[in-house]
Parts: structure tokens; sequence; C-alpha cells
């Protein structure tokens, strides 16, 4: 009986493994990875495995349950890796999506490929349920901690381990099940087990490392002849790749003015995840090597303050570094989220990396969000989003930007010494998107008769003081004037977006905005979605402009989220709720009304269960900084604390009167949440004090008591419907599965346009519905 539980605990852990896994994985395959797709991945595979169990119920009289459970742990290992490999070869591109269909039948292969994992590891999960319902509450128990341990895994395997690689270990843990639960000679299982090892970790090709589509960056980079990557560095936060191109070297320099006669020193490419592409400059360390920085928009600041102590947001490839060296400023502290990219610039040879390891080089705090809790002045601070390509934006969907909301640039201003300059470098859109963001957050923050704008060819510079610029303009126009830029002093210039947002009349600023094609609101921490410029009503513009191909207000990503959404609610139907349809022949005997209040009941769980976890993690995202460790955290914290919240409502329902004691549980899990959406808030302004390991500890102890009593609704239901026929409880387990795959997406969205708070409350709400209507339940039973 023992190795039945350790089997469930291993299959588990290798199941949520493999979630996280793959959420990097993808990240680096193709364009567009956000968390809510791949849970929707996850909730597909264990709901149409919930529909294909209800068919098998002769045969759980019938078969060995250990021979079954061994099948699907070695079929989930089998299928984790091809299936993997299978849409690695989908030359998949979603911004095709916005202009043909041929993407939706790749997306619709991505959906079934990579859900079929998941739908074994829910076979063994279930099956072990069925094959021993006496302990019924053992098996649930050994489900949780394995899964819990599966998100510390995870977050493991992707530091120590290449990506690709993480892959296989997460499938050596199926195999680690299998040779559990098989009754097998053990000789054999030891050799079968031992070649597998040896043929993911030794003969496998390409060191296991996934190709991203021929789209990004760094695949498009790799067609130049004789380019190669130079050195490649792995973890959990992000895969960092450095590339040579011998042939045709690479020369970056964003907002470079045109006049500007001399040569850029050849480059390395710098790509982050296969995406986001820095440039690090291979200069012999001599003054001549860096004269293209006077050409620029981001030495302005070092003109008008020198011999300055300086703050930069942000590392890149070191280019900001290196100029504020040419300037000689006095110190420089970077604040970079990614330490690995800190350490791997550090490694590279002295001769091209001359500013790194001097005293002069602060040590970097890990989190912009430090800075709050700082007394520390700046004459100038600057935050860029030009440190990468135009394609930066893939992954704004993955990693916080809380570097580019409201109170961080508070927190700056605040932050800056008297006579202090703050820059900001953003690409230059036509029409502008994030420039106009970023403007309407210095009007909120920065005297308005100290701002200014700056526009090169490329990139907009934004300036802004703490006294008046009016004072050095003669100093600003001769930069300007010697470099073919474009400066702007929205307050009293020609008429322009920046002067259509700079007026007092707020009327008309309210009327601008809301006819702007684009979404211009003020990211903050609670909604920290700088890069997304999509409009929730994009449809509507698009239909009213005739559905003209040329214009479509959207980003690729954001439309990629929809089309998810699309084939999700396609591959629920086929999967999950047309399969059940067959048994319901023998007809669900019950009231139109309390037939509506079941569909009612289960669906508002699923959706809330689903949307709040989705919205805390996207909160630790800014907490944390890191991805990986957000998802790793936040599910494993859900998954643990709302199975031990289902381990003990069989003692809830038992009690009478079950109904005040189902209403009473719902209330005090919507007080509950609600203290726990003030405390997350709150805590991104106090988290960055506390010593390591306890922000983390302080996030679970928020975490897992809601998700405890989020653990109950799902039974209490269930024992209310299934004395009346087993009919009910399939049903209940599909409309669940089915909403819950849709929810995760829906999540991502509601939280990417109504932020934190107002999604997390819409889901409260939708669970006190429930709660109401969970009385009505028993009229099914009766």
């Amino acid at each position: 009986m023992n190795r039945l539980f350790l089997f469930v605990f291993g299959i588990s852990c290798a199941g949520l493994t493999y979630e996280i896994v793959l959420f990097r994985l993808l990240a680096i395959v193709q364009e567009s990875s956000v968390i809510g797709v791949i849970i929707s991945l996850a909730l597909l595979g264990f709901g149409y495995s919930g529909s294909f169990l209800s068919y098998l119920k002769k045969f759980h009289d019938k078969a060995d349950p250990f021979s079954f459970l061994a099948y699907n742990s070695l079929l989930f290992s089998i299928s984790s890796v091809l299936s993997f490999l299978l849409v690695t070869t989908f030359d998949y591109n979603p911004n095709e999506l916005l202009w043909g269909w041929r993407p939706l039948l790749y997306l619709f292969l991505y959906f079934c490929a990579l859900s079929l994992p998941f739908f074994f590891v829910s076979n063994c999960i279930n099956l072990a349920m069925v094959f021993r319902p006496e302990q019924l509450h053992r098996v649930y128990f050994s489900d949780l901690v394995g899964a819990g341990l599966g998100g510390l895994c995870a977050f493991v395997f992707l530091e120590i381990l290449a990506p690709g690689k993480a892959l296989a270990a997460a499938s050596l843990l199926g195999v680690l099940s299998f040779v559990v639960i098989t009754p097998l000679n053990l000789g054999k299982l030891l050799g079968a087990f031992s070649g597998f090892l040896v043929f993911l970790f030794v003969i496998s090709p390409k060191d296991w490392s996934p190709s991203s589509t021929s789209y990004k960056p760094l695949a498009k980079a790799m067609f130049v002849p004789e380019t190669r990557v130079l050195a490649e560095s792995s973890s959990a936060y992000a895969q960092i790749s450095l590339v040579e191109s011998a042939r045709i070297p690479f020369r970056y320099a964003p907002g470079l003015s045109l006049y500007f006669e001399g040569v850029v020193p050849k480059q390395w490419g710098l790509f982050i995840n296969g995406g986001t592409f820095f440039a690090v400059t291979q200069g012999s360390g001599g003054e001549e090597d860096w004269q293209y920085f006077e050409h620029t928009p981001e030495s302005l600041p070092y003109k008008l303050r020198e011999k300055a102590k300086v703050l930069q947001v942000g590392l890149g490839g070191g280019d900001l570094v290196r100029l504020a060296r040419f300037h000689n400023v006095t110190s420089l502290t970077v604040v970079e989220r990614n330490r690995k990219l800190f350490d791997f610039l550090g490694s590279l040879e002295p001769a091209f990396m001359p500013p790194f390891g001097e005293e002069m080089l602060h040590s970097p705090p890990d989190s912009p969000l430090s800075l709050m809790g700082s007394e520390a002045s700046y004459d100038i601070i600057h935050l860029s989003d030009t440190l990468g390509s135009p394609s930066a934006f893939l992954g704004s969907q993955n990693d916080s930007q809380e570097a580019f909301t409201l109170e961080m640039f508070q927190t700056y201003r605040e932050r800056l010494a008297p006579g202090g300059l703050f820059a900001i470098s953003l690409w230059n859109h036509f029409p502008a998107k994030e420039s106009l963001k970023a403007w309407r957050m210095i009007l909120d923050t920065f005297p308005r008769d100290s701002s200014l704008v700056i526009e090169s060819l490329q990139t907009v510079l934004i300036l802004a003081g703490t006294s008046p610029l009016r004072e050095e303009e003669q100093r600003i126009e001769s930069f300007c004037n010697r470099n073919a830029f474009r400066v702007l002093y929205p307050l009293e210039g020609a008429s322009n977006v920046y002067t259509l947002l700079a007026q007092e009349n707020e009327e008309a600023v309210h009327e601008f905005v809301e006819a702007y094609p684009f979404d211009l609101t003020v990211p903050n921490f609670d909604s920290p979605h700088f890069l997304n410029s999509s409009k929730l009503s994009f449809f509507g513009d698009w239909v009213r402009k005739g559905m003209n191909p040329r214009f479509f207000p959207v980003e690729a990503d954001y439309f990629h989220l929809w089309a998810s959404l699309f084939m999700a609610a396609i591959c629920s139907i086929l999967f999950i709720l047309l399969p059940l349809w067959p048994l319901s022949h023998a007809r669900l005997k019950a009231s139109p009304g309390s037939l509506l209040a079941f569909a009612i009941y289960f669906s508002a769980i699923g959706f809330s269960f689903i949307v709040i976890e989705i919205a805390v993690i996207e909160k630790l995202k800014l907490l944390l900084g890191q991805s990986v460790l957000a998802v790793s955290i936040g599910i494993s914290s859900f998954l643990v604390g709302g199975g031990l919240g289902a381990l003990g409502a069989k003692k809830l329902a038992s009690k009478e009167p079950a109904t005040v004691w189902g209403l009473g549980l719902f209330t005090v899990l919507c007080a509950y949440g609600g203290v726990l959406c003030f405390a997350l808030s709150a805590l991104a302004r106090v988290a960055p004090s506390f010593p390591p390991g306890v922000d983390l500890l302080a996030i679970v102890g928020l975490i897992v008591p809601l998700a405890f009593l989020m653990g109950f609704p799902f039974v209490l239901g269930i024992q209310r419907i299934a004395e009346a026929s087993s009919h009910y409880v399939s049903w209940a387990w599909a409309i669940n599965g089915s909403v819950s795959v849709l929810s995760s997406i829906l999540a991502q969205i509601g939280t990417l346009h109504f932020g934190f708070t107002v999604t997390f409350s819409a889901a409260l709400t939708v669970y006190f519905i429930a709660g109401c209507v969970l009385p009505i339940l028993r009229k099914i039973s009766s």
C-alpha cells in the first residue's frame, strides 16, 4: 500500500515540475508564452482525463491497478519529451494570427500535444483514488505534497541545468514513479532506467537545448554566415546567449545622430531567451571607441550634470555603464533584477568590459523596489527601454515591469538630489505608445515646468528635473542642434501629442486618451503592464475601420492571448464536454432550477479558484521579479493549501446544519481574501527591506490559509450531488474543468486591463455567489 502513495507523490511531483519547466521552455522557443496559457494546458489534460475515465468504470473492476498506473507513468515520461520535441517542429509565429488562419492550426496542435502529459498524470492520480477509495484522503495528501515539491524541483532544475535537460529531469521523475509502482523484475527495471538516463543526459543531441522559432531575433541572427554562439548561460530566470557575427558585426546604437561621421565599434549580440537583444561593445578601452556616445540623446543628462552620482535602472549589455564612465561620473549604482546577467557580463574578458570590477561601480541592488526603502540620493537617475531591440516587448507578459510604474516614478523623484535629473529612454513608435504613458507619469510626478521631450529618429528621451529646465535651455538647444534632435517643450510648444496630454483641461485630456487607438492608462503596482498598449475594445475599433488588415491596434502577444482563449474553448468542448454527452442518456433527474444552480455552482468555483491563483501569481511576479519563482511559489502554495482544505471538507459537510456551515465558510473565504488582497499590495512596499527568504515565508504564510479555505467548496458540492447519480459527479468535473481551462487565460486578460484588485475582487464575488447557490444543490440529492 505504501508504494501506491509514494507513486502518487512522485507522479504529482513530475507533473508540476514539467508544467513549470514547460513555461520556461516555451519562453525560449516561441515569441509568446504566458503562465495563463500553460496552466490552461495542464487543466485541459486533467479535464479530458476525467471524461476518458468516465468510460472505464467497468474496466476498473477487472484491471490490474498497478500495471495500469505503471503504463500511464511511463507514457507521461515519454510524452513529456516527445510532445515538446513535436511542437518545436512547428514554425509557429503568433504575429501571423493578425492576418492568417494557419497559425490557429498550429495553436490547436500545441494544445493537443502539450496537454497530453498532463492527461497521463491525471489518469494516475484519479485511478489511484478509484482503486483505493477507502484511502482517498491519503492518496490526495500524497498528490498535494508531491505537487508542492514539484514547484521546488522545477526551480532547482532550471537553476543548475540547461532548460532542455530540466525537461529531461522532469521526465525522469516519471520514470522513478514507474520504477516504484511496476511489478516487473527489479533488475530489468534498473536496466531500463539506466538506459533512459544515459539517453537523456549523455547520448541526446544538441545538449537538449531548445531551438527557437525562426521568427525570433536570435534565430534570425544565426542565419547570417559566420555567426556563432560564443557563450551561453542558463538559469531559472532566463537563458543568456552571447553571439558573434564575424562577417557582418553587430553595430547597435539606438538614437544615434545622423550627423555622426565616425564608426560604431564592433559588438557582440546578447540575447535573452532568444528574443530580447542587447549589444556588448568590443571596444579596446580607448576614448575614441566611445565617441559615438556624444551623439546619442542619453548623453544629454551627463552634459548638464558633470561629476554626477548616477543610478541606472537596468544593465542591458553594459553600454549605459560605459556611457557613465565616459563622462567621468563619481559613482554608479546599477539596479538589475537578473543578477545572472550582471555576473555573465562581468565574467567576460576585461579588455572588452573595462567598467566592471572598478570601485566606482557599486554592488547592484536586485530590485527597483529596494529603492523605496533607501535613503540614498543621486544627481542622475536613468531608466531605459532602448537597451534591447524593439522586439523586447516579447518579455512583457513573462517578467515584471515594476520599474515603469507610477509608484516607482514617485520613488525616483524622492531619490533625486536637489537639482537632480531623471531621464527615461524609450522607442519612438508611430503612433506613440509607451512614451505617452511615461509622459503621463512624469506629469503626475515632477513639476510641469521641469520636463521636456527630445526625439531622435528612433528614440525618445524624456527629461525631468527637480527644478525648471528652462534655465539650461541654451545648452539643451545647442546639444540638440548639433545632433539634429528635436526638442519639445510640451507646456508651451507647438501642438503635438505630448502637448495634448499636458494641457490643464482634464476633460479634454480624457477625451484624447479615450479616442487614442492605443491604451494610455498609467501603469501602477496594481497593473504594472507598461509595455502592453492594446485596448480591450480593439475588435470594435478594427471593425469600425472596415476590418482593414493594415489597421490592427494590438500587439501580437496580446492577440495571442485571445487566440489561446478561443482555442482553449474549442478544446474544452471537443475533449471534455462532448465525450460526456453520450453518458447523459440516463437523464439527470432534477428540476430546471436545480440543474441551473448545479451548473452555476461548479462553474463559479472553477472560475474563482483559477482566477485568484493567476492574479496572485501576477502579483508575485511584481514582488519577486522572477516569473519562474513566482509560478513555483504560487502554484505550490495553492495546491498544498487547497488540498489540505479538501481533506477537511468531509468533516465539515457532515456537520449540521450543513447549509449554515457552508454559507459561513464562503463568508470567511471572501473576508480573508479581502485581507490577502490588501496584504499583497502592501507587501510590495515593505518586502524589499526583509532579510533574504523572509519575503518568501511571508508570501506562503499569506497564501496557504486562503488556499485552505478554497479547497472546501468543490468537495462540499460533490458530496451534495454524489448520492443522486454518478452522472452528476462526471458532469461536475467536466463543468468545473472546462471553466477552469478558460479562466486561466481570462484571469491574465483581467489583470492586464483591470488590475490585480479588481480581478481578485471579481473572483471573490463569484465565490460568494457560489455560496448562495450551495443550499439549492441539496434538492438534487433529495
